[in-house]
């Protein structure tokens, strides 16, 4: 991640506010926090319209339950349900499911990304499974566990701006040990030591989502992606139907409504290389579907 900036006022009125929140709440414990995004910048041009989708795709049954997706190849993309531990490979061209792999037992697996023809999929307790694809039909797998947990309930995973990390996102607790009262926890993964940072990369104040909503917003991640072009993190949270967008320092550049009929239930979100942004959610009591959308219209 890029070093992250602020002024030192608002760092000891923020450390004042976490002593605030300490008082308030057991479970709350010292965890960094220079990492806290600030709220400005919010009137910048977004470069979507997420009121109308480029293309839609219904996908079929056993994607109902679709938790994650990263870009595979051309008009391929990998997918995984939060019902089985298994790879779809989904054909967006031929509106298709064309392969999948089964690589461990059902459970709750939410999200998924493919880095250099490797895949990482994200289980809610904080598994990582690293599958390796080979000529003959066995692939190479690997797991860690890592220090996070079901009490974090993770659920985004995505490739980081450097290169060489992936970032994963917590639903619900922000600490592993313990936890900041109404902040949202973005973890790194090391993919060369296979190590994850147990200090977050990131700690987002669901208060300053407010501040920026203007109301009480519920905000609890299930996806995040990094755009190709700006470098910005994108985090969808399903809870609530949020779109949250930080720039490189961690400073809110937008927030934006998912409320539209579309969006039954956004879980997944990736990018193309050119910044096409695609959202894929869960059928509920539907279909699931993939939205496209293409950069500035």
């Amino acid at each position: 991640m890029s070093k992250i900036y602020f002024c030192t006022s608002c760092f000891l009125l923020f450390l004042l506010s976490c002593q605030t929140a300490q008082q308030e709440s057991s479970e709350t414990t010292n965890i960094p926090y220079e990492t806290l995004f600030s709220v400005e910048d919010t009137k910048s041009e977004f470069l979507y319209d997420l009121a109308t989708p480029d293309k839609k795709i219904k996908l079929p049954k056993e994607l109902t339950e679709i938790s994650g997706i990263s870009l595979w190849k051309e008009d391929v993309f990998a997918c995984v349900q939060d019902e089985e531990g298994r790879i779809y490979f989904f054909n967006e061209k031929e509106e298709k499911i064309t392969e999948e792999y089964r690589f461990a037992k059902d459970g709750d697996f939410e999200d998924v990304v493919v880095v250099n023809e490797i895949i990482y999929a994200l289980r809610s307790d904080g598994k990582i499974y690293e599958l390796h694809p080979n000529i003959s039909e066995k692939w190479e797998e690997f797991e860690y566990q890592t220090e996070l947990s079901s009490k974090n309930d993770t659920e985004g995973i995505c490739l980081g701006p450097d290169g060489r990390k992936l970032l994963i996102a917590c639903k619900n607790a922000s600490g592993i040990d313990g936890h900041v009262k109404d902040h949202r926890g973005i973890y790194s993964f090391d993919l060369e030591t296979k190590k994850l940072d147990e200090n977050p990369v990131s700690l987002i104040s669901i208060d300053q989502i407010a501040d920026v909503a203007g109301k009480k917003v519920s905000f609890m991640p299930s996806a995040l992606a990094i755009h190709p072009k700006t470098q910005d993190i994108y985090i969808i949270s399903s809870v609530g139907k949020i779109l949250l967008v930080l720039d490189s320092q961690n400073h809110i550049k937008h927030l934006q409504s998912l409320k539209h009929d579309h969006f039954k239930q956004p879980e997944g979100i990736c990018f193309l290389p050119d910044g096409t942004l695609y959202i894929s959610n869960e059928g509920k009591s539907g279909k699931a579907n993939l939205l496209r959308f293409e950069m500035g219209k």
